[in-house]
């Protein structure tokens, strides 16, 4: 599914802005609203610091997002809805690739308690880098949207959006190398699709995170400096429902 990139504001208007800064993804869009700081996002403590270690259950829904649901409100919507997040610094994103994801708390589990841990995670949607004779080309706005698709059963979830770094060349130490910011929304999708809600036992693009990107991964360790730049695979799994979306990304 292809994500839909706010639009970014003049390039005269960002330009005391870093490309390089850090950013936190908190503020929920719906449509062309965009609600206020933490309006039914997990808060966590990492501020606007990146998360460094593919393998920590941090990957979830950031540092202290897996136990903050209780106090977070739950957004409602429709299978079809446009949803998305946008970071509060306001500056260009890394280079890197995007991807939202849709986690279901199993079954008896309420959705403001469940941790996000299991294999219970579908790539809904994702947006990397655009190739020509100059080089790749990189959607770096401040807010990324995508949409609910139709087949989603009615239920609660988790929307996680996952916007990797890859500025940072690899240098010192491989584990700590690119940058991941995460954040989680709670949802509600109340007139869902006829579509039964997968298991792992059905596809192999249902997963877990960690584990949806192994360490390994040399798309999370690529040069995106060097001139043989010349191809790029999205890290993750593939989107599940990408035969009904023939978007760009899926």
């Amino acid at each position: 599914m292809k994500l839909l990139s706010a639009t970014v504001l003049p390039l005269a208007t960002l330009m005391f802005t870093s490309v390089t800064a850090h950013y936190n993804y908190n503020r929920f869009i719906y449509y062309d609203t965009i609600h206020e700081p933490w309006s039914y996002i997990r808060p966590h403590t990492s501020g606007n610091n990146p998360l460094l270690k593919v393998t920590h259950p941090d990957m979830r829904c950031n540092t202290g997002g897996s136990t903050s649901g209780p106090r977070t409100q739950i957004f409602r919507l429709d299978a079809g809805d446009m949803v998305g997040f946008q970071h509060e610094e306001m500056v260009y994103s890394h280079k890197g690739s995007v991807a939202f994801y849709l986690g279901k708390p199993p079954a008896g589990t309420d959705l403001k308690s469940w941790d996000g841990s299991g294999a219970n995670w579908i790539k809904l949607g994702q947006d990397g880098p655009k190739f020509n004779d100059l080089g790749a080309r990189w959607s770096q706005s401040y807010a990324f949207r995508t949409r609910i698709p139709y087949e989603v059963p009615a239920g609660q979830y988790l929307l996680r959006i996952e916007q990797i770094g890859l500025e940072k060349p690899y240098l010192t130490d491989p584990s700590l190398i690119p940058e991941f910011y995460v954040a989680c929304a709670q949802i509600e999708v109340v007139e869902g699709g006829d579509e039964v809600w997968p298991s792992v036992r059905d596809s192999e693009r249902v997963v877990a995170i960690p584990g949806h990107i192994e360490e390994d991964d040399e798309n999370i360790r690529a040069d995106i400096t060097s001139p043989g730049f010349k191809s790029y695979r999205i890290p993750g799994p593939e989107c599940y429902w990408k035969e009904s979306y023939k978007y760009l990304g899926c």
